[in-house]
Parts: structure tokens; sequence; C-alpha cells
């Protein structure tokens, strides 16, 4: 061997080729002899398996014969080459490594179990390959994952630690993620220098993670239907909508938020559709601000709104005190009190319109007058009356509130006979003395207070006791 082989590298030529030259037993070169020189691997030498490529046979000229183009395809030590020619003793060459040259890149673990947002369940492994599509054992470059072009979702995220060094010619990735589902994602693995690989076609599927507000709760009075109802969305990790999401969502009040003791009303439990939960019948019941409502699931993240305020709906007016302890022509001993509540019976403090009473037709005696100030405006939501009084008896009034489109009416109460006067002393003798057209029905009642049970006749005892009541020597009824 005049040239020893040198700079090899698994699958690729040897960057010096051996040379071997034809010699007499004194090892001199022999340039008359032709013929072909043969080379093969020494048997039990280098790797088991390792074949010798390329033009194993060169024709020997000037008793030298040039290999241009050997190559062995496995790396590793000790590998021998035998240079045979017929009719002469074969010659060897020095042992020599046959080193390995990465040339390529390949998928030998596919990316797979992908759900956006999510780590992939199964990550991808790249192997750093020869040209003879062995493991480059010395490889401890860079390898870089990304998304091929044209493949997958636009505008999707490859995240994750997404370029990592081989270790023993292999990358194992761990933590990649896709941000948008959809299918034909492909992943390409680069070195810079290697021929890069593809991994195989797969999908990104979507994992409801978690809850989110798409339209906040507003508009709200106690006792009614917000104005504006909530919409809650069902999203993956990356926040994108999750449409074959269908399960139940629920809203309730957060804890320790808006007033205590309070309710929500409707439907506070829907399925999502298309991953849509939309509510449309909510309600608080107390008036409040801070409230927050939480929507949840039992298994996804669960979200809560922004804070808003339940205001208060005037819906009604309602007697708080009933009219009472009336007699005629003097103010009612206890004047009544008129409140304006919401749905929920709570006194709506912000209303500030006026109220007015007035006797109800039909009830109490005919041409009754109620007198004093019959319309106040409500102070915190109530409206109290003063100096109020109806000037005719009778058992059976009651009182009509007012105030904008809202009515209500008061128990039905009584107003009694007023104090005697001059004027009934006088006319109650004029009639006694048959001075007076008086009829007995119109002193009726003089009749009662005074006499006791009616006979229907105005007489003279009833004169002389109404004219002792005037003179404070009976108890003036």
């Amino acid at each position: 061997m005049t040239t020893q082989p040198a700079g090899a590298a698994a699958g690729a030529d040897f960057t010096t080729q051996p040379r071997i030259s034809v010699r007499d037993a004194e090892d001199n070169l022999v340039p008359w002899f032709t013929g072909t020189a043969t080379v093969a691997i020494k048997p039990g030498t280098g790797r088991a398996g390792a074949t010798l490529g390329g033009t194993l046979s060169a024709p020997i000229s000037d008793g030298v014969a040039s290999f241009t183009d050997l190559s062995l395809n496995l790396a590793g030590d000790g590998n021998v080459l035998v240079v045979s020619v017929p009719g002469l003793t074969s010659g060897e060459t020095a042992p020599f490594t046959v080193a390995q040259t990465a040339t390529k890149l390949a998928y030998t673990g596919q990316p797979g179990g992908a759900s956006a947002g999510l780590p992939f369940t199964t990550q991808p492994v790249i192997s750093v390959l020869d040209a003879e599509n062995n493991v480059a054992l010395n490889y401890d470059g860079p390898v870089t994952v990304s998304i091929k072009e044209g493949t997958g979702r636009a505008g999707a995220v490859l995240s994750g630690t997404t370029t990592l060094d081989a270790v023993a010619g292999i990358a194992t990735f761990t933590d990649l993620s896709l941000d948008l589902a959809g299918p034909g994602y492909v992943l390409v693995a680069d070195s810079g220098t290697l021929t890069p690989a593809e991994s195989t076609a797969f999908t990104v599927a979507q994992t409801p993670a978690k809850l989110a507000y798409a339209l906040q709760p507003g508009g709200a009075s106690a006792g009614l239907p917000f104005a504006v109802q909530p919409i809650v969305l069902v999203r993956d990790a990356e926040n994108n909508l999750v449409p074959a999401y269908d399960g139940p969502v629920t809203i309730s009040i957060k804890d320790g938020t808006g007033r205590e003791g309070a309710a929500p009303s409707g439907t506070t439990t829907v399925n999502a559709v298309a991953g849509i939960a939309t509510f449309t019948d909510l309600s608080l019941d107390l008036a409040g601000a801070g409230y927050v409502l939480v929507a949840d699931s039992g298994t996804l993240a669960a979200a809560e709104s922004a804070p808003f305020a339940v205001a208060q709906t005037p819906t009604k007016i309602a007697f708080a005190v009933q009219p009472g302890g009336a007699t005629a022509g003097l103010a009612f001993a206890t004047q009544p009190v008129v409140q304006v509540r919401d749905a929920e019976d709570n006194v709506v403090a912000a209303y500030t319109g006026a109220v007015t009473l007035s006797i109800k037709a039909g009830t109490g005696t005919p041409g009754a007058v109620l007198s004093g100030p019959t319309t106040v405006n409500a102070v915190g939501g109530v409206a109290t009356f003063a100096g109020l009084s109806i000037d005719k008896p009778s058992p059976g009034y009651v009182l009509t509130a007012g105030s904008g489109a809202f009515l209500a009416e008061s128990a039905a109460f009584a107003v009694g006979p007023g104090a005697y006067g001059l004027d009934d002393v006088a006319k109650a003798l004029r009639w006694a003395g048959g001075f007076s057209a008086a009829t007995p029905l119109d002193l009726f009642t003089h009749d009662v207070e005074t006499s006791g049970a009616s006979n229907g006749v105005l007489d003279a005892l009833d004169a002389s006791r109404i004219a002792r009541k005037v003179a404070g020597l009976e108890p003036n009824p």
C-alpha cells in the first residue's frame, strides 16, 4: 500500500483514496506489471455488516493501481482493507477509522396528541443520520423545529423550546405546542447544514380549558331582568372559542359581592351552543353596588364578570301607614304614609316624584271633600302626609294614592262625626220648636250621638244635651 485510506466517514468517499504498487521480493516497483487489483474488507475488522462501496477494482498501470471512490457505510474503528492481484501476495491497509458525517435529519418520533395551547402528548424526536441512515452518535449540534409554510392554520404559532442540542445524535423535544386548532399541520426539523426533515401531517384538536365573559351583565334593576344579559364563551388554553363544547354553564353571585342576602333569579344554568352560553332572563332581587357574577362549568376554569350595580326601578306604590283616627272636619290622628317600591317590595330611595291622595269614587259619603296637602313629593322614596281631613262622616272611606302610572288603595276606614258647635245647638233648638225645615234624617247623626238609639226624631232632650255639651257640662264628642 503506497497510500493508505484516510478521511473516511460513513457513507462518504474517503478523502484519501488507497493506492497500491506491485513490487518484487526486494520491495522494488515492477513498472512493467499490468493486471487488475481488487479491494475488499478484511473479514473480522471494522463494524459487522459494513459494506465497502465504490469501484472495487482498479487497473494496474506501470505497476501502480489507484482507487478513486471507495467508501464504507458504517462508522467504526479497526477497518482494514485487503487488496488482491491474481498470482501475487495480497496487501493490507493499516487499520483506520470510519467516522460518521451527519448528512440529514429524520423524525424517529412523530408529534401527536396535539390540542390547541397544550403541550403535545407525544413530543417529536429527531435523529441525526449519516448518508447510510445510521444515527450520527457524535453529532451534538442544534436542531430547530418550525411549522412548515402553508400547513395547519394561518397565523398559528409553535410554542415551547423549539431549538435544542442533539445528544448522541438525537434531539428530544419536550414542551412543544400549537395555539390554533386545525388539521394538516407539518413540522420541519432543520439544523442549518443538514438535510431537513418533515413530520407526517397531524391535527391539533381543541380542548376546552376555561370560561370567559363575551358580554358583561348590565342595565340591572332590582327584581327585573337585566337589560343586557351575560354571554359566556368556552375557550381553549389560547383563548380560542371551542365550538364543540355543549356542556352546562352556571351563573351565581360571587361570595362577598353585592348585597348580603341577594339571590339571582331566572335560568341560571344553560347549555352552551357551539361553545357559547347565552343567558336571557337573569335578575337580582336587591339593589346595590359591586355585584360580581361567577360563571362555572364544574370542570373548566371559572370566569368572573366585571363589577356592576343593581339599580332600583320603581314599579308600584303602597300604603306603609294606613289613615286612621278620623273625625269629620279634623285632621286624621294617623296620617297616611305612602312608599314607592321596586318589584321586590324594596323602597326606592332615589324616587322623589309627587304622590297624590284622593277619595276613591263610590266610598264614604257622597260629596265628601279630602282637605289638606293632598300632593307631596316623596323623600327617600317615601311620601309622608300631614294635616289631611275629610269633612263628612262615614264608616267606609278608601283613599287612592297615585304617582304617575302607579296606583294604590288604602284599607277602608271610618270617619266619625265631628264635635257639636253653636250652629248645631241653634239648629237643634229651631227644629225641635218647629222653626226649622230640617228633617229628622238631616240630624240623624246628632240624634244617635245624643240620645243613643235613634228614633228618627230630634226632641227637646236631644237639644238640651247638645247645649250642655257645648257649654262644657258634658263631654263633647
